[in-house]
C-alpha cells in the first residue's frame, strides 16, 4: 500500500476507533468498516426525514448494503431542499437552527441556610433546544454529589439541607456558571456565587468610647466576621428612645446608614447614657440585641491639643442608589472645625461644606444631594458620578489633621455586544464591540462558544481592556457564539454576539485513503465537506460518474452541524471496481476534491464506458 496514511486528516472521529476496536478487521478493509460504522449510527436528524422508513440494523458481517439505497440521495444531484432547510444553522449562515439565549439567567448570587438547602435554575432557548449543564469557576463539570448536590437535566442546581459538620467549601462557598449548547453554539451566564451558612451562635457587641467635650462621639455595633455579610444593624435603643437610620442630622443624636450612632457636641451628662444597638440576621430573620450597654466618657481637657483622626476605612463602597455615609470624628481641644472636600478628576479640591462649629456642632449644609453636618458627610440617591476621594480636614488652633476616603459606587453590570450578528465572508475581518454599563468593571474577557480567547495573529484585543475583539482571516472555525464578560467586584455580566459565515469555498474535512484489497470484502469510501452554500458531492471513478449497481449504492446527508457527508459503499468488492476514485464537493463558490486509488488484486480487465474501449 502506498504512503496514503499521509491524507488522513487530523479530525478522524472518534467512531472509527470504536469500531476497529470491536471489530478487528484487516488493515486492507478498515476502510470499509469505517463506513459500515458511520451507516450504523445514520443521526436522527437523517432518519427523521421519512418517518415511516424503519431504520436498518447492519451486523459487523452484514455486508447487504442495499439495504440502506432507500435511505440514501443519488450523490449526482443536491440534498433534498426539505432537509437543508432542516439543517441549516444561524451560525453557519443557514436557517432552522437559532444559537442559545437565555430566558432565566441565573442570578448572581444564591444564599441560603445549611438547615433549609437552596437551588437555582436556568433556561435558555435555541432550535434544537440547547442542553443545559453547570460548570465550576474552572469550566469544570458540575456533578451530582449525593446527599449535598443535586444537578438536574432541567438546568436546576439543587443544595440539599446538611449538618455543619457536611460543609465544603469547594460545594457550598464557591461560584457556578451554567452553560447552554447546541449545534448553534455555546453561551455562558454570569457568575452565581454560592455560599451556604452554617447556623451557629452569634451576638454583637458594643464598647464604651472616650472624647473630649464638645466634640463628636462615634458608637460601633460589632459584628462577627463569619456572619458579617448577612446581618444588618436595624437600631439603637438608649432607655426607651429607638434611633433608625436617618439622613438627617436633627438633633445631637443621630443613626447613620452604616450603623453607627453618632453623637455630637458631647457633654459631661452624656455619661448617664447607656446604649445598645439590634441587629438581624437578613436569611434566619433572628434578632438580637447587643447584651452589653456602651458609655460615653468625657476625658478631662485642662491642656490644648492638636486633633487626631482614629483610623478609619480608607474605602467606603455603596449600592448605587443607596445613602453613602463618611465619618470623620476627629479629637481635640479645642474642638476641631471639620471641613469635607471631593477632589475632582482635574485634582481640584472642591468643598462640599464648611466649619462644623466645633466636633458636634454646626448647621447642615447642603450642596445637591450632599449633607455635611459635622464628622458626617452624607450622599443621598448614589450615582456613579459620586464616586471618587473625598478629604476631611480638621481644623483648630492647635494643628490640622487630615482623612482621606475613597468612595466606590457600585451598580449592576449590564453587557451588551454590538453588532448582535455578524455576517462575514471567508477571509475577511469581523468586529465586535462591547457596551458596558455599572461599575466597577475590574476584568473584560472575551469568549467563543464558552472558552476564553487569547490574543494572537488573529485575535486581537483593542480598545480599553480589550473591549473591542477583532477576528481577521475569518473561517469557518471561527463561526460560533462570542461573549463579552464583565467582572466587577462581586458580580459578572455577558453580553452575546453570532458569527455567521457568507459564502466560502467547499472544504474537505474528511478524505478516504488509498487501499489494496483482495476481491470479496465489502468497502466504503468517504468525505466529509463543509461550505456555504452547503456544497454537493459528486464522485468518479477514472474520470466517469460513479452510478448505483447491484453491488454499488452512493449515499451522502447532512449532519447537524452542517457538514454534507457522502460516501461510496460497494457490498463485495471485485476487481472491475479498482481505479481512482475522485469526490468533489461544489457550491456557487467553487469546488474542493480528493482522489485516491482503490487497488483490488485479480486478472486485468476491459470495461466499456460510454462506447469507448478502455483496458
Amino acid at each position: 500500500m502506498s504512503s496514503s496514511a499521509e491524507e488522513l486528516v487530523d479530525a478522524s472521529s472518534a467512531m472509527e476507533a470504536e469500531v476497529e476496536e470491536s471489530f478487528p478487521f484487516s488493515e486492507s478493509a478498515r476502510g470499509a468498516v469505517d463506513n459500515l460504522a458511520v451507516l450504523e449510527n445514520i443521526s436522527a436528524s437523517v432518519l427523521a426525514l421519512d418517518e415511516t422508513v424503519p431504520r436498518p440494523t447492519v451486523g459487523p458481517n452484514d455486508c447487504s448494503l442495499d439495504r440502506y439505497r432507500r435511505h440514501n440521495w443519488s450523490a449526482n444531484s443536491p440534498p433534498s431542499a426539505g432537509l437543508r432547510q432542516e439543517q441549516k444553522s444561524a451560525v453557519s449562515g443557514r436557517t432552522g437552527v437559532e444559537a442559545p439565549a437565555w430566558v432565566d439567567e441565573p442570578p448572581s448570587r444564591l444564599w441560603f441556610v445549611s438547615s433549609s438547602g437552596g437551588s437555582v435554575t436556568c433556561r435558555a432557548r435555541g432550535a434544537p433546544p440547547p442542553t443545559l449543564t453547570w460548570v465550576n469557576h474552572d469550566g469544570s463539570p458540575v456533578t451530582t454529589i449525593p446527599g449535598l448536590r443535586e444537578v438536574y437535566n432541567n438546568g436546576t442546581l439543587h443544595f440539599l439541607p446538611f449538618p455543619s459538620e457536611a460543609f465544603r467549601a469547594a460545594i457550598h462557598s464557591t461560584s457556578y456558571r451554567c452553560r447552554a449548547s447546541s449545534p448553534a453554539g455555546t453561551v455562558l451566564s454570569r457568575d452565581t456565587h454560592v455560599r451556604a451558612v452554617v447556623e451557629q451562635y452569634w451576638e454583637v457587641q458594643v464598647y464604651n468610647q472616650y472624647v473630649f467635650e464638645g466634640n463628636a462621639a462615634v458608637l460601633q455595633c460589632t459584628v462577627p466576621p463569619f456572619v458579617k455579610d448577612f446581618v444588618t444593624i436595624t437600631s439603637w435603643t438608649q432607655g426607651h428612645t429607638n434611633y433608625y437610620p436617618s439622613p438627617n442630622a436633627d438633633g445631637r443624636i443621630q443613626m447613620v446608614s452604616t450603623g453607627q450612632l453618632v453623637v455630637r457636641d458631647v457633654r459631661s451628662t452624656d455619661t448617664q447614657l447607656a446604649f445598645r444597638c439590634r441587629a438581624v440576621h437578613t436569611l434566619t430573620s433572628a434578632t438580637h440585641e447587643s447584651a452589653n450597654s456602651a458609655r460615653i466618657y468625657v476625658t478631662d481637657t485642662r491642656s490644648e491639643s492638636a486633633p487626631r483622626i482614629p483610623e478609619m476605612d480608607s474605602l467606603v463602597r455603596v449600592q448605587r442608589g443607596a445613602t453613602a455615609t463618611l465619618l470623620c470624628p476627629a479629637q481635640g481641644h479645642p474642638p476641631p472645625s471639620i471641613t469635607w472636600y471631593r477632589q475632582s478628576s482635574s485634582g481640584v479640591e472642591v468643598p462640599l461644606g464648611g466649619a462644623g462649629g466645633g466636633g458636634g456642632g454646626g448647621g447642615v449644609r447642603q450642596v445637591s444631594r450632599a449633607r455635611v453636618s459635622g464628622p458626617v458627610l452624607t450622599i443621598l440617591a448614589t450615582e456613579d458620578a459620586d464616586g471618587g476621594t473625598y478629604r476631611c480636614y480638621a481644623n483648630n488652633t492647635e494643628g490640622v489633621a487630615v482623612l482621606q476616603v475613597d468612595l466606590e459606587v457600585l451598580s449592576a453590570l449590564s453587557v451588551r455586544v454590538t453588532p448582535p450578528s455578524v455576517v462575514a465572508d471567508a477571509g475577511s475581518a469581523a468586529q465586535f464591540t462591547c457596551v458596558i454599563s455599572g461599575s466597577p468593571v475590574n476584568q473584560v474577557t472575551w469568549l467563543k462558544d464558552g472558552h476564553q480567547l487569547r490574543p494572537g495573529p488573529r485575535i486581537r484585543l483593542q480598545g480599553g481592556r480589550g473591549r473591542t475583539l477583532r477576528v481577521e482571516g475569518v473561517g469557518v472555525s471561527d463561526v460560533g457564539v462570542y461573549q463579552c464578560r464583565a467582572k466587577g467586584h462581586h458580580d459578572s455580566a455577558l453580553g452575546t454576539s453570532v458569527l455567521t459565515l457568507g459564502d466560502t469555498l467547499p472544504v474537505l474535512k474528511y478524505r478516504f485513503i488509498e487501499q489494496t484489497l483482495q476481491p470479496g470484502p465489502p468497502v466504503s469510501l468517504k468525505c466529509i465537506a463543509a461550505g456555504s452554500p452547503t456544497p454537493t458531492v459528486t464522485w468518479t471513478l477514472d474520470g466517469f460518474p460513479v452510478k448505483h449497481s447491484d453491488r454499488l449504492v452512493l449515499g451522502q446527508y447532512v449532519s447537524v452541524d452542517g457538514d454534507v457527508i457522502s460516501h461510496v459503499n460497494v457490498s463485495s468488492v471485485m476487481a472491475v471496481d479498482g481505479g481512482t476514485y475522485r469526490c468533489m464537493a461544489t457550491n456557487a463558490v467553487g469546488t474542493a476534491s480528493h482522489s485516491a486509488r482503490l487497488n483490488i488484486y485479480g486478472e486485468l480487465y476491459q470495461v466499456e464506458h460510454h462506447g469507448e474501449h478502455v483496458e
